[in-house]
């Protein structure tokens, strides 16, 4: 049999793929499951390389031909789900979801989605790339750039001699892998989404497609080499994980174990070969393609609206409206199309398609103008369901020459240093606008996923340990005389939440706990004792200068993310079936336990330093025990996610909570009289 006969097994090869990604998006006990799209690659470039070449052993290749199948094949299908998503994001999502949305749909209609998404993002399996409606789109674009390239390779080839087809195949293939490895290690980002490291997998497809029949296995050596290759090929769905570096080395086992069933297969019918040509792999596989344009916007869609991982009833229902979506499509759309009902010529195709693409390509760059449409939605609530603070943030790349100005811009002298991790980024714009009304001038020392505490790390050792050396010394040198610690201080004891781990995928809980120079990964007892001792240090060092430390407790915790963009959501647009499920972001189960260990850490630090203030953030937010109040009120959602607040928050935190710092006359000689709940320690509650 040769590529270009119809092989059911292929057809089963597909729906194993297809299956292994529906089930690594759906959260079911197959984390390396996104290999499925590796084995696409290998699939298509199999069969690709074995039309093209067919037809110019027979004199029959056309280039208007070839991308004319190409059209039949991949535009209708992926324009509908394109216009789909269109409209329902003109509907349910926010503007600057919508705007990134749309921006991710004009790539994607020019063929180049994953050079989109490898500018704009450095993590595939970050938790934020599950809120992107086209995410899934950069393998479509991996595969039509190499469906321009190839066949004018091939054809130049080919003219000169078709005994250059292998070996110039095989040549590009080890380079191609040999860009993968190292830029897995380099430049990860690059590595999984653009053609040069991914062109190997498509390479090997094709090499397989070339390989001489002579030279093919057969009879117990067919056998053998299928149930290897089936294996080779589903075994990563199950030991890889987000963590794996991948592709380089890794996705050789998954595409090798590609090449081995279609090479065995193309000799003989092996056991293998039966099981995946039997009715249900074989259906599956007809409508992979559909299955997989459509399951991801669902998941990302479910995602937005609802704010949390995806459950296991919520799932089975994505699943079932992907697979309906998918039938439909594949009978409505792609059939017409490829028996040539719709769009019988190649011009009434390319007309067809074109006004089509043409007409998405306005429709998306209307929303991207119009940056979302903020107009459609009250600024202050879009405020409070965006990140807020990311022109005070300072990079994880090296120590910077300066810190960002917060406060009065005319004013030389530093007043303050807010000191923190993203806690703190979400407080600079309201203690900024406090600090200007005051006449005041700081600095943010702010680093996302840092501990505002010299002498400890977490994930970067040498920039984080000299980091928090670096803030001293700025404070030193400028004799700043308060200094506002805010940060997410149980995650450096505690680690990640359950929550947390189901989404992100990619992290193990114990990743975000505190560690000493050069020491191993510590327990939550062995990481509170550390922050204790060292946020006791700092507040020491810090009062033998003159400083005043005010520490900020973290806010309490729930366990819905998003909260503020699904009030806004249910708001503003108008979407009844959320106002149910919304009930519980309105009055939330806050995870008391949670916030202990940073509680008495910080309760510790007020009872040993004098003159330290420990911040209440709890009292300034809520009227009464948090468990059993709103975190809606004046019509204004209090938190951005689970953790952080909004902007409306922030506001109420810095307004209550920190006038003093403001204030002339309070640096640590002057101190102001406070209740105390420690012998020497201050607790303010406003």
């Amino acid at each position: 049999m040769s590529p270009s006969d119809y092989r059911p097994e292929i057809d089963g090869l597909r729906a194993v793929s297809v299956i292994g990604v529906l089930l690594f998006h759906s959260g079911w006990a197959c984390p390396g499951g996104f290999v499925g799209v590796d084995v696409f690659f290998v699939i298509s470039g199999y069969l690709i390389t074995g039309l093209i070449v067919k037809d110019l052993d027979d004199r029959t290749f056309s280039f208007t031909r070839f991308w004319e199948r190409r059209v039949r094949r991949i535009l209708p299908a992926s324009l509908t789900m394109t216009a789909a998503v269109l409209v329902a994001g003109r509907s349910l999502l926010l503007p600057d979801e919508l705007y990134e949305t749309a921006k991710s749909m004009i790539a994607h209609l020019c063929f180049a989605a994953n050079i989109q998404f490898w500018r704009g993002s450095d993590n595939y399996f970050a938790v934020g790339a599950d809120y992107v409606p086209m995410l899934h789109t950069w393998s479509l674009a991996i595969e039509e750039q190499f469906y321009l390239v190839l066949p004018v390779l091939l054809f130049v080839l080919h003219r000169r001699s078709r005994r250059l087809l292998l070996p110039a195949l095989s040549l590009l293939a080890a380079a191609s892998l040999t860009i993968s490895i190292v830029q897995t290690a380099a430049a990860p980002a690059s590595a999984f989404y653009l053609l040069p490291a991914r062109g190997w997998e498509l390479l090997a497809g094709g090499i397989a497609a070339l390989w001489p029949r002579s030279l093919l296995s057969a009879g117990a050596k067919a056998q053998c080499l299928s149930a290897v290759g089936l294996v080779a090929l589903t075994t990563p769905m199950f030991l890889y994980d987000a963590r794996t570096s991948f592709p380089g080395v890794a996705a050789l086992p998954p595409c090798l174990g590609c090449v081995a069933v279609l090479t065995a297969e193309a000799s003989s019918r092996t056991f293998v070969g039966r099981v995946l040509s039997m009715r249900w792999p074989v259906a599956i596989g007809k409508n992979s393609y559909s299955l997989y344009l459509w399951h991801w916007p669902l998941f990302s869609f479910y995602r937005i609206l609802f704010g949390k991982h995806v459950s296991g009833p919520a799932a089975v229902g994505i699943l079932a409206a992907s697979g309906l979506l998918a039938v439909l499509t594949r009978r409505y759309v792609e059939t017409p199309f490829r028996t040539r009902r719709r769009g019988a010529s190649a011009r009434s195709l390319f007309l067809q398609t074109g006004a089509a693409t043409a007409t998405l390509l306005l429709s998306a760059g209307w929303y991207w103008r119009g940056l979302g449409f903020p107009e459609r939605m009250p600024p202050d609530l879009l405020r409070d369901a965006s990140s807020v603070g990311a022109a005070f943030e300072t990079g994880r790349k090296r120590l910077p020459d300066d810190l960002p100005r917060l406060g009065s811009p005319g004013r030389d002298r530093v007043d303050f240093v807010l000191w923190g991790d993203s806690h703190a980024r979400f407080l600079t714009e309201a203690l900024d606008e406090a600090a200007r009304r005051s006449g005041s001038a700081g600095r943010a020392a702010v680093m996302s996923a840092t501990p505002p505490v010299p002498g400890v790390w977490r994930r970067r050792e040498d920039l984080e340990l000299a980091w928090g050396e670096w803030v001293l010394d700025f404070v030193f040198r400028h004799e700043v005389r308060h200094v506002v610690m805010a940060a997410r201080w149980n995650m450096y004891v505690d680690g990640y939440t359950p929550r947390e781990l189901a989404e992100l995928r990619h992290v193990e809980e114990h990743d975000m706990r505190l560690r000493a120079p050069g020491g191993p990964i510590l327990t939550p007892a062995e990481a509170e004792s550390l922050l204790r001792t060292k946020l006791v240090e700092v507040a020491d060092r810090l009062r033998g200068r003159g400083v005043r430390l005010w520490i900020v407790r973290q806010p309490p915790e729930f366990d819905h993310g998003l909260a503020a963009a699904r009030w806004l959501r249910h708001r503003e647009l108008g979407t009844p079936f959320l106002s149910s499920t919304f009930e519980a972001a309105v009055e939330p189960t806050i995870d008391a336990a949670r916030s202990r260990s940073g509680d008495r850490v910080l309760d510790d630090v007020a009872s040993r330093c004098a003159d330290v203030v420990v911040l209440d953030t709890t009292a300034a937010l809520f009227a009464g025990p948090p468990e059993q109040s709103k975190i809606v009120r004046d019509g204004r959602c209090l938190y951005m996610d689970d953790d952080h607040v909004s902007y409306f928050g922030s506001q109420r935190i810095v307004r209550r909570l920190l006038p003093d710092v403001f204030k002339e006359g309070s640096a640590v000689e002057k101190a102001p009289q406070s209740t105390t709940t420690g012998s020497r320690g201050r607790h303010l509650e406003r």
